[in-house]
Order: C-alpha cells, then structure tokens, then sequence
C-alpha cells in the first residue's frame, strides 16, 4: 500500500525541489522504473523539463580506486565543404583507464569555464569529432570549447580549449 502522499501526481517532483533547497542531498535514487515508463500523467516529461534539463556525468564512486585518464590532445576546428568539425586525437589508454566517452563543452567566448555546470555541456560522444553543423549542435557564433575524456572509472580528465570562429559562408 502506497502512502497517501505518492497518490499526489506531483509528489516527485515536490520531494525533488524539496533535495535542491538542500546542498548536503547530493542527488536522487529511483527505485522500480516501471512506474517511470508508464509516464503517468506525464511524470517523465516533467522531469525532463523540470528537474533533469542538462546531460550529467556519472558521479565518481570514491570507494573503487582509479584516476582519470590522460586529457585529450591535438584538440582542432577542421572545415570540410561548408562543415565545420571539432577534432581531437583518441586518447590510447587500457582497462579502467580506457576511455569511455568524451564530454564537450561549449561557452561563450567571453564566458568563464565552469566544467562544474551541467547547462554547459554541448554533448557527450564516443566519437574523436563532432560536426558544428548539426541542427542539435548548431554553433553559429564564437566560442570556447572544452573537451574531456571520462574513463570507465567515471573520471573525467582535465579538458582542454579551443577557440572557435564560425566560418560565414558568401
């Protein structure tokens, strides 16, 4: 039997705003997607609207010992056609130490870099480019991108920057 506060549709998302007001709740855990799936009045759109606007990273669990891996390199803008891609070389590491994915950050090219927001990551790929052109990374103006690589131990390297220009097609 469910306690009457969890037959509200809005409990949720009530306790969620309740764990932001509190800096020592570090996150949240769900137990039993099924109820999740079934989106019931569209719980699952709220939160992702509301509560989980912005990509994350898996949080580092401190109690499986490891490091970050090497930061990636050769970090370069390339222009194909009237394509721009973000390119940098894969980072050759083994075993926890492997990459996983990289994580891409976009600020404006005034803007501070603060890996730390969430809001500021472009995209995370397994890929070593990403095309500038894409309608969901469209990048039409300057830039600073950051990339980083996160290993299988969930740590994320130092990043490294790049400026970016957008070329102007005539």
């Amino acid at each position: 039997i469910k306690p009457a506060a969890w037959h509200k549709p809005n409990e949720l998302s009530r306790q969620l705003r309740y764990n932001d007001k509190h800096p020592e709740i570090g996150g949240a855990v769900f137990f039993s997607c099924s109820t999740l799936l079934k989106n019931p009045q569209g719980l699952c759109d709220s939160l992702k609207t509301r509560h989980y606007k912005f990509p994350a990273l898996v949080p580092v669990n401190n109690n499986i010992p490891g490091a970050a891996s090497a930061s990636p390199s050769g970090l370069r803008i390339e222009r194909m056609g009237r394509r721009d891609y973000l390119m940098w070389d894969e980072v050759a590491d083994y075993g926890g130490y492997a990459v996983d994915h990289y994580v891409v950050y976009r600020f404006g090219a005034d803007e501070k870099i603060d890996t730390e927001r969430p809001e500021s990551i472009l995209t995370m790929t397994d890929d070593t480019c990403i095309d500038l052109s894409q309608t969901d990374l469209k990048c039409d103006s300057n830039a600073v991108f950051v990339v980083s690589s996160v290993n299988r131990f969930h740590r994320e390297s130092a990043g490294v920057s790049i400026h970016y220009s957008p070329t102007v097609d005539k």
